[in-house]
């Protein structure tokens, strides 16, 4: 992003924040929303910490639900 349109903003008389707020974010708002997205699809598939620390599986994640569910489906076929 192009320090002058910071500039530019303040030589017109706003103030930082409505810079931020017109200027700024409305040109990073897609790499907000990326980020923000693979923030929740790395909490929501995390494994490990719900199989370490979760111990009742009523409790489970839904992800952590999913595989357990999946390997009782497979052990009773005797596919494993």
């Amino acid at each position: 992003m192009p320090k002058s349109l910071d500039e530019a903003a303040l030589v017109d008389g706003e103030g930082y924040f409505y810079i931020f707020t017109h200027v700024i974010f409305p040109l990073s708002k897609s790499a907000v929303i990326v980020v923000a997205l693979f923030q929740f699809l790395g909490v929501s598939n995390d494994f490990l910490g719900p199989l370490v620390y979760i111990n009742k599986e009523s409790k489970f994640t839904l992800a952590l639900g999913a595989c357990s569910n999946l390997l009782a489906i497979t052990q009773l076929n005797g596919s494993c």
